[in-house]
């Protein structure tokens, strides 16, 4: 459930919800190009992580936005559904470490657990201090 009200409009709630702060959607645009067309992880990789975030964050807008250019690379809806089922063996090991369940656990291993980013193309995220 959106959590502010997107005033209808031409373009979809995307293009609403930028409109209600312009400087915020100029920053947004170059964000989204740099993911979609300056991304070294493999489509499917990235596509897989995104949805996982939009799903923990509930994010309709996000669950419901599939990029053309994604599509034309042959992801199709079948990864949106399998991320975050219960079932991840149709997921590659990367895909698997992008939703946060590494080859082998149940895809019910909580974000907090520590994995092993061996394999993933990535290096592992630096520790946050907590102070």
């Amino acid at each position: 459930m959106a959590r502010l009200e997107i005033p209808p409009g031409e373009g979809g709630d995307a293009v609403q919800v930028w409109s209600l702060q312009p400087e915020l959607g100029r920053a947004a645009t170059r964000l989204v190009d740099a993911a979609y067309n300056k991304s070294i992880l493999p489509v499917r990789v990235r596509e897989a992580a995104r949805i996982r975030i939009a799903q923990l964050n509930d994010c309709t807008v996000c669950l419901a936005f599939r990029a053309d250019t994604v599509r034309a690379q042959g992801v199709g809806e079948e990864l949106y559904g399998t991320v975050g089922s219960g079932d991840d063996s149709a997921l590659s090991d990367q895909e698997r470490m992008a939703v946060g369940t590494p080859s082998g656990s149940p895809s019910t291993t909580p974000a907090s657990t520590t994995v092993s980013w061996s394999g993933c193309g990535a290096r592992s995220p630096t520790p946050r201090s907590s102070t």
